[in-house]
């Protein structure tokens, strides 16, 4: 299941009118109470290391302190929002190596390619 999907991203971006917007943001609203109930539901069920990463909060404003990749595994370093010299660090297992989709937004949304 995906909730927070490239088309509603965009979606809120380009909305011209107060209609729009409200529409939009409403979708969104509507992903947001989705993923959470989602969330509740499997929450009973997740291996203690994810259920404390789902206890623990959302992520959303976190600042991505670095990111890495040795073969099987993919790690990534956050920093929590508000919360200086808190950080958290991600490591998965991998089947195959990692892959960003650079198609997934239209071109004006996507951030610029690394150096």
């Amino acid at each position: 299941m995906k909730f927070f999907t490239p088309e509603r991203f965009v979606k809120l971006q380009e909305s011209e009118s107060a209609e729009t917007i409200l529409e939009a943001n409403e979708d969104w609203e509507r992903a947001v109470a989705g993923y959470r109930a989602r969330l509740e539901e499997i929450a009973p069920r997740l291996p203690s290391g994810p259920a404390r990463l789902v206890a623990a909060g959302s992520l959303h404003d976190a600042a991505v302190v670095a990111m890495w990749n040795a073969r099987t595994r993919l790690t990534i370093l956050l920093q929590e929002d508000g919360r200086p010299g808190q950080f958290l660090l991600l490591s998965y297992s991998l089947i195959d190596p990692p892959y960003v989709d650079p198609a997934a937004l239209p071109e004006r949304f996507r951030s610029a390619e690394p150096a």
